[in-house]
């Protein structure tokens, strides 16, 4: 007979979302024409739980789902997770550094291309499930991938602080597939423009 250990544990299993999931999987799916690999240095499958927090930069003061009812994949931890500080050392760090932003250190670190996303905003969420995730590092990408447009989709100019032609990244992500707004609630959702 069964003990009731086990069976929790085969009933987690079971009702994670992206149950099974593996890099391989992850690594070839395609964000915006490209392979999701490519934005990582290295990467590993790891199971978020519930009620796990995370955070993103993000163009507008909500998330917007996309014609399957899913929303941006794209992620960081905002309280400490493996060796990611979370969101407050961040804006500690931007202090300290004294002449950066919360936005440009983040763009630099997350590797988030000016042409792609404003980082206007901070938007966070509580997961309401467990979620397996991949999780690694960001790899470099450039500061803008085609025009000289500073201004995305949301129309929030960038800061245009950096000088620099690509972002090293650096920082920690989690690309979350098959995130739907039933998986998670929004805990905060504020305007980085003063920071």
């Amino acid at each position: 007979m069964p003990n009731v250990a086990n069976l929790i544990n085969q009933f987690n299993q079971m009702s994670t979302v992206n149950n099974g999931l593996t890099w391989g999987q992850v690594s070839n799916m395609r964000v915006g024409g490209n392979r999701v690999g490519l934005a990582f240095k290295y990467a590993r499958i790891v199971r978020l739980p519930v009620g796990m927090e995370v955070y993103k930069f993000n163009g507008f003061p909500n998330l917007r789902t996309d014609h399957w009812g899913h929303v941006t994949p794209w992620w960081s931890p905002y309280l400490s997770y493996d060796v990611d500080p979370g969101w407050n050392a961040k804006v500690n760090m931007a202090r300290t550094l004294g002449n950066i932003s919360v936005r440009e250190l983040g763009r630099v670190t997350s590797a988030v291309s000016e042409d792609w996303n404003s980082c206007a905003w901070l938007v966070v969420i509580r997961l309401r499930v467990p979620i397996n995730v991949a999780y690694g590092g960001f790899a470099q990408q450039p500061r803008n991938h085609g025009g000289a447009s500073r201004v995305d989709n949301s129309g929030q100019k960038h800061e245009g602080r950096g000088a620099s032609a690509n972002l090293p990244g650096g920082g920690r992500q989690f690309f979350i597939p098959n995130l739907e707004p039933r998986h998670f609630t929004v805990t905060q959702s504020r305007s980085l423009l003063n920071m």
